[in-house]
């Protein structure tokens, strides 16, 4: 008997933060806090957790390596059962976590798993995450993390993992050079362009 393909793991809610690697650790921090305006809310040996104005625990996640590059992308769903439920359905699609499903020992706690998608990039899915209190809108500081440009070398099969597996919808593309994947009512949370090798393009925040 035939089955159907299993469907997307999860609803995600939103892009909740990013994970920087960078080896200019004490310069990246000091621009974003002090150029970007982005809070420290904790700090580690070669790790630092930063918070806009909204009520993210944080948005970006600064982690000292050798090499520039994207540590993760998190994205949130709205409970635990959901966390747990992705796993099985990450089971079905044949993707086994490297993390998880489990309480996250890291800045900000909660419950997520981590797997990785085709292009080795690794994604976290958590709920319960603590909560800060929003901050007073100001221009001039970022309240979250709105979206991530990413290169990919298969623009056709970026797509369809993250639209099959992570449930993304298409908003646009742009002519066969770029794809806009929202995951609620913003026109994107991630974005794929196509380019001869795997990378972060940007981060753009609100």
């Amino acid at each position: 008997m035939h089955r159907p393909p299993p469907g997307p793991i999860a609803r995600l809610r939103s892009l909740r933060y990013v994970e920087l690697h960078t080896p200019a650790f004490t310069e990246a921090a000091g621009f974003y806090e002090e150029v970007w305006g982005l809070e420290s809310v904790e700090s580690d040996t070669g790790a630092r957790w930063l918070r806009g104005t909204g009520d993210e625990h944080h948005v970006l996640h600064l982690t000292e390596r050798e090499r520039v590059g994207l540590g993760r992308l998190a994205f949130a769903v709205g409970t635990p059962a959901e966390v747990d439920e992705a796993a099985r359905r990450l089971e079905a699609h044949g993707i086994t976590p490297v993390f998880g499903p489990g309480p996250l020992e890291q800045a900000g706690g909660g419950y997520g798993l981590r797997f990785t998608d085709p292009e080795q990039r690794l994604i976290e899915i958590s709920a319960h995450v603590d909560a800060v209190t929003p901050g007073g809108r100001d221009a001039a500081v970022p309240v979250g993390v709105t979206h991530a440009v990413l290169n990919t070398t298969d623009i056709d099969a970026a797509v369809s993992f993250y639209c099959d597996v992570l449930g993304l919808r298409v908003s646009d593309w742009s002519e066969h050079q770029m794809a806009f994947l929202r995951c609620n009512a913003d026109h994107h949370c991630v974005a794929f362009n196509q380019a001869e090798w795997t990378s972060l393009n940007h981060v753009a925040y609100e």
